[in-house]
């Protein structure tokens, strides 16, 4: 099964593929693709939004963010409540290193 897994919400400022559930979250409904993540770039910016998008269009929204390490760019995906903070952690400790 293909799972979309980069998709960039309206609300970050860097450009890519951007949406909070009509055009892409439209698309995944159309497809019947169980599941898409948003993905935003080194933040959590349209997150509620796009729960909000899928629920309504009938797939399961999962969540994550893109973060850039050593010149490589990750993407990492939340599965619980705890992973959820265990990025938050990641987000902390890479203001410190750039602070």
């Amino acid at each position: 099964m293909f799972i979309p897994l980069r998709i960039h919400s309206v609300l970050q400022p860097w450009p890519g593929e951007r949406d909070t559930g009509g055009g892409v979250g439209g698309w995944v409904a159309r497809k019947g693709i169980g599941a898409a993540a948003l993905t935003d770039i080194e933040n959590l910016y349209g997150w509620a939004k796009w729960k909000r998008a899928a629920e309504a269009r009938g797939f399961k929204p999962l969540f994550g963010c893109e973060l850039e390490a050593g010149g490589r760019t990750f993407v990492f995906l939340v599965k619980s409540r705890e992973g959820y903070w265990n990025l938050m952690e990641i987000f902390n400790r890479e203001g410190e290193a750039a602070g």
